[in-house]
């Protein structure tokens, strides 16, 4: 299984929040013919279905997001340009002379965010809402952008690249949520290779619309009402100098991270204390994180119905929420074997 493939084609691919059909088929295409069966609901959660052997088994679920943060167009300008605003949450920092993809119908039209030259600023401070967005398509008129089939409403995404840094590192946008989508596929791959029964009816689950308020989350009860669920993640590494009074809790290269703690999820120490254990078997180094601010689809999946037992486990993204982040492939490939590892001994007892 190289995941290195898998990481760099989800990578590649357009989905912002709200268009994730991109990423729905690239799941299917390695996940379809393996599982059990598909399903989905009306906003987009597409689920995998792996069923275990045996009769009145819980229903354990591994959530991964499949959008990414993007923009929208505001409105078209005369002059050509598009106005935009965010499609999730961006580091102002990050927005300024970046290569953009515009959807215009199937098609994806290049453009790049406006910078102004330094002669020709006195202060650059202050957040998104202080610094609007530009995106220049090369239009020197509005009708020549309406022309292309841009309209106020169309979706902007940073351009596709795949880097290999030193030392198994890799370059790319999305790899929030793409690192989750990977693990997802990574253990429904393993799951057929190694033939796991799982005492569980497994769901490898898609959610949409995580990057603007965890809405498929809100709605992924109704349809699939797991009992157990496992929300694959890619957030923030902390590893960086610029980042004042780290914690150092998500290290490139230094393991997956499992989620003790956040502003809007306390995880079930049964599903954290499973986690760890696997790791353990497997000489798998895990980092414990804990946040004060962010939140997942663990935030509306674990008061769901009657109560969801969740837990974040994740991959750390250096760089998250901007056109180029950076994920250690080492650190991908230990989260699959755990996560197989911990499906192969996932048993409810006294102890759920």
């Amino acid at each position: 299984m190289d995941m290195k493939s898998i990481i760099n084609q989800l990578a590649m691919a357009h989905s912002p929040s709200g268009h994730e059909t991109g990423i729905r088929d690239i799941i299917n295409s390695h996940l379809g013919t393996l599982a059990d069966d598909v399903s989905g609901d009306r906003m987009g959660n597409t689920v995998w279905h792996f069923r275990g052997q045996g009769k009145d088994l819980p229903v354990l679920s591994f959530l991964a997001h499949a959008d990414e943060v993007g923009f929208v167009v505001e409105r078209v300008l005369d002059s050509g340009f598009l106005q935009v605003i965010g499609l999730g949450g961006w580091n102002p920092d990050a927005v300024s002379s970046q290569l953009m993809k515009v959807r215009s119908g199937e098609k994806w039209i290049d453009g790049v965010t406006t910078v102004p030259a330094p002669h020709l600023i006195r202060n650059a401070k202050g957040g998104m809402e202080d610094r609007p967005v530009y995106i220049d398509i090369g239009a020197k008129t509005a009708d020549e952008v309406l022309d292309a089939g841009i309209v106020p409403g169309s979706v902007v995404v940073p351009r596709e690249s795949f880097v290999e840094l030193m030392n198994g590192r890799c370059v790319a946008k999305a790899f929030d949520d793409r690192a989750g989508i990977a693990m997802m596929i990574g253990l429904g791959l393993k799951m057929k290779q190694e033939n796991i029964i799982p005492r569980a009816h497994v769901q490898l689950a898609m959610t949409v619309q995580e990057e603007v308020g965890t809405r498929g989350a809100r709605t992924f009860y109704h349809t699939f009402a797991p009992d157990y669920a496992v929300i694959l993640e890619g957030p923030p590494a902390d590893d960086t100098p610029d980042i004042m009074n780290s914690l150092r809790q998500g290290v490139l290269g230094k393991g997956p991270q499992v989620r003790t703690y956040d502003a809007t999820m306390i995880p079930s120490e049964i599903l954290v204390r499973g986690l760890r254990n696997s790791a353990s078997e497997l000489d798998i180094p895990v980092q414990l994180s804990v946040r004060k601010t962010g939140a997942t689809d663990g935030r509306d999946i674990h008061v769901s119905g009657p109560g969801v037992p969740s837990v974040v486990f994740s991959v750390p993204v250096r760089g998250a929420h901007s056109p180029h982040s950076v994920i250690d492939m080492k650190d991908l490939d230990a989260a699959v074997d755990v996560l197989a590892d911990f499906v192969k001994n996932f048993e409810v007892g006294s102890d759920y």
